[in-house]
């Protein structure tokens, strides 16, 4: 590339990278990857796209590509993923939410959707970053909600998610392994509902 780097040739010369690496979206991978480079979302990208990149700015990029390049998944060099139209913030501890999972979050709202079951408690196996709990306190705020994780690490990072969204004091968090710690709560036989998408 030209010492001048132009947004809109940044993307270009990215997507060509990728997809010589088999990335099948090779294009909005670029534009995800410099958007968080520059601190703007598509739409500003797009707005400036004749505008050079600084030289710190075009660094931090190349260096994204090619951490991408070697397959290293977008939400991981973001930081990043979007689920249930709130951000979560991700790290290689926990697994990547899926846009799939949000079926999940889906039937089990409309398990606990009707009057009696709005204050139901509601426990979450492997909760990772917290996606599917916090998804589903902020869509039903009466839960009585519990999330566990065997990693210490992974259930901090699941705390700093429910504080981003303002659920911190709507949900207990529990480092253990699988139910082992709701034994110590003595919630046995009083949860209405269990839910885990654990790894395969």
């Amino acid at each position: 590339m030209d010492d001048i780097w132009l947004i809109t040739e940044a993307i270009g010369w990215t997507e060509t990278q990728l997809a010589c690496c088999q990335i099948e979206v090779a294009r909005l991978d670029a534009e995800v990857l410099l958007c968080h480079t520059l601190g703007v979302n598509r739409a500003g990208l797009y707005a400036n796209s004749n505008q050079p990149l600084g030289s710190e700015d075009k660094s931090r990029y190349r260096e994204l590509i090619r951490r991408r390049r070697r397959h290293e998944p977008v939400a991981y060099l973001t930081g990043e993923r979007e689920f249930w139209s709130m951000g979560f913030q991700v790290t290689p501890q926990a697994l990547i939410p899926r846009p799939e999972t949000e079926r999940l979050v889906e039937i089990a709202t409309a398990l606990l959707e009707s009057e009696q079951n709005q204050n139901a408690v509601v426990i979450d196996i492997g909760a990772g970053c917290g996606n599917i709990i916090l998804a589903l306190a902020r869509e039903l705020p009466r839960l009585k909600c519990f999330a566990s994780d065997i990693s210490p690490d992974v259930i901090e990072l699941a705390s700093q998610n429910a504080k981003r969204h303002g659920l911190a004091n709507k949900i207990k968090f529990l480092a253990g392994d699988l139910l082992d710690p709701y034994h110590k709560l003595d919630l046995e036989g009083k949860a209405d509902l269990i839910v885990s998408n654990l790894p395969y």
